[in-house]
């Protein structure tokens, strides 16, 4: 790894953790919109090594989460509304490079017994969520989970189908996961524990890049 990309991990790295520790005080709202964009520059430093085709995806889920965490420091229904269409459309976006990559190398008894799997994780989390969760959210949740999954899924076909940096993908979208469902059961309580929602979705995005990039 050369000491650019290595300078911007750093950077990637540092934003985090100051983002965690401060945390509640204002100057979160400066360095969280920060953190896409490095990893954005992160994508131009690989991309004359990379398959082009490959990166338009991932650049567009890099896009779709720098909207979705500026949404998300605003306050309202809408903007909150406004964040969730954007990561589910950042989700799509990777699925979408994910199949591109994988679907040469599908085996059919493999994926659909991972299809299998992740449609009980789904079936599971919906009925637990669900339930608790406002009237006019629930819809809006099961259409989130049910992308967000199939992101991981797709993750997963990806990793099968590739080397070993494939699995830094897979275990981001595992990160994905754990990251919003730790923030959505915050907000369902009224409190949220921000540094392992900022913890985990800072690992999330940079490994899922790093699997594609790498």
């Amino acid at each position: 790894m050369n000491i650019p990309v290595f300078c911007v991990l750093l950077a990637y790295a540092a934003a985090s953790v100051y983002d965690t520790v401060a945390a509640g005080s204002g100057r979160k709202r400066v360095v969280k919109p920060l953190l896409m964009p490095l990893l954005f520059l992160l994508c131009c430093v690989y991309w004359q090594d990379t398959d082009r085709e490959f990166v338009y995806p991932l650049l567009c889920g890099i896009f779709f989460g720098w909207l979705g965490d500026v949404l998300l420091l605003q306050k309202g229904e809408v903007w909150f509304a406004g964040g969730l269409l954007s990561f589910l459309l950042g989700h799509i976006s990777y699925a979408a490079g994910f199949l591109s990559r994988a679907s040469a190398h599908l085996r059919t008894s493999q994926a659909a017994a991972a299809a299998a799997v992740y449609a009980g994780v789904l079936i599971i989390t919906a009925f637990r969520l669900v339930p608790v969760s406002p009237k006019k959210l629930k819809v809006p949740v099961v259409v989130y989970m049910t992308a967000i999954l199939f992101m991981s899924y797709t993750a997963l076909l990806f990793a099968a189908a590739s080397s070993q940096s494939g699995v830094l993908s897979f275990a981001g979208s595992l990160a994905f996961v754990i990251s919003d469902l730790i923030l959505y059961v915050g907000v369902l309580r009224g409190k949220s524990d921000g540094a392992a929602v900022m913890g985990t979705y800072t690992a999330a995005q940079l490994l899922i890049a790093l699997g594609i990039l790498l």
